[in-house]
Order: structure tokens, then sequence, then C-alpha cells
């Protein structure tokens, strides 16, 4: 079965357990002025896959949201934008691999890459530096609520807004910013790792760029952990 969107939409796609899994080519795109641009509805862990665009531009809008947990691959090629979230994945562990463009557009808050029930964010891959994930005032790729939250990055993360992070982790895990091209950077922390150890590894950029009134950090640890900065590596 499964569902292949291969034209372009001027509405939310209401996916249905039947269209599991779901591949947008890249002749494929969901561009609109609603909330949601593709809504995964409660009961299925689905995977999308986006080879084209996914924009939507309605007041705190998401480009995909998945209800139930599953798995979001986001191409070289692909664009996934929302005013609040690119990609939210709202219960059950979540998986977003991203070698395109990930974005939260809305300054003041949101992020581009939400997973509410934990799970793991990549983006980019070895030899594979263009990647990148942007977000507001919570973070780019931001973790919640899981028990072994990973992010690995290759590319560049930016969290935006006036005091947003670039990876924020709140029940602890792991981070790996890996290559000498890759980053991770905010207004207030690169990485910020919360509600239980962190464990932090770099290889290239991390930094907190000093937010108004904020004290910033490249790395915050709330909760102890570990820091391994790699020869060339700048926090």
């Amino acid at each position: 079965m499964g569902r292949i969107i291969d034209h372009t939409y001027r509405h939310t796609i209401t996916l249905q357990p039947g269209d599991n899994p779901v591949l947008v080519t890249n002749t494929g795109a969901v561009i609109t002025a609603d909330n949601l641009g593709i809504d995964g509805v409660v009961g299925t862990n689905w995977t999308v896959t986006n080879q084209g665009s996914i924009v939507t531009s309605g007041p705190k809008s998401t480009g995909v949201l998945l209800r139930s947990g599953g798995t979001i691959s986001n191409a070289a090629t692909g664009r996934m934008t929302g005013t609040y979230y690119g990609a939210n994945i709202v219960s059950g562990f979540g998986r977003v691999e991203n070698l395109g463009t990930i974005a939260g557009t809305d300054m003041g808050g949101g992020a581009g890459v939400l997973l509410n029930g934990g799970g793991t964010i990549v983006n980019g891959a070895a030899g594979v530096t263009s990647a990148r994930i942007d977000g507001g005032n919570a973070a780019a790729a931001y973790i919640k609520g899981g028990a072994a939250d990973r992010v690995t990055n290759f590319g560049t993360i930016v969290g935006r807004g006036d005091v947003g992070t670039g990876v924020a982790l709140w029940t602890g895990g792991t981070v790996e910013n890996l290559g000498a091209q890759s980053s991770i950077t905010a207004p207030h922390n690169g990485v910020g790792v919360v509600g239980g150890a962190g464990s932090i590894t770099n290889a290239g950029r991390i930094q907190g760029k000093g937010a108004l009134g904020f004290s910033t950090y490249g790395v915050y640890l709330g909760s102890g952990g570990t820091v391994t900065n790699l020869a060339g590596g700048r926090i």
C-alpha cells in the first residue's frame, strides 16, 4: 500500500493508516497557508519520506506532524518548514533523518524538529555537510520525554530568536557533533541537556552567542555528564 505525493497540494493532507508509508517525490509538494502540511493521525507508527517541499505558513504551523511516533526522512532535495515546527512527532519514539533543510521559522518560539516522546535526530551524514536544521526560541533540535535521546550532527544546527538553543535535551541524552565542518550555534546555549546526564562529543563548533540578559554556554549540562572535545573541536 502506501501513498505517493508527486504533484502540488495547496491544503493539509490528512493521512489514513492505509497511506503508510508516505513518499513525497521531488516533483511533489504541500504548500499551504493551513496550520498543518502533512498530518499523521493517531494510532499509526508513520514512515514519511520527503524529497520535495512541505511548506506551511499558517500561524504556529507545522510542516509534518506525526501523532503516534514514527520516522521522518528528509532527502537532500527536501525542504520542510512551518512557522512553528518543521517536523513534530507528538508522542511515542520518533526518528528524524535530515539531509536537506528543516526549519521552524517563527523566531518567537517553536523548533526545527520537536520529538515530544523522545527519540533520535540525525542531521547530515559523513560527507553530507549541507544538511541544516533551524529553529526559534525553543530550540532548533528539541527532544523531551525519552530514555536514550540522541542528536547526531554532521551539518548545521542553528537556534534562532532571542534566547534559542541549538540542541535541547530535556531528559538527558547524547549529542555528537561530528566532522570539522559540523556546527551547532544559538543565541543562548549551543547545547543544553537537563533532566539527566549528558554525553557530548564534539569535533566541530558548538557555540552559545550571548543572549541579552542570560548566561550562555557552548555546552550546558544541568544534571552533569561528560564532554569530549576532539582535536580541532571548538566550544
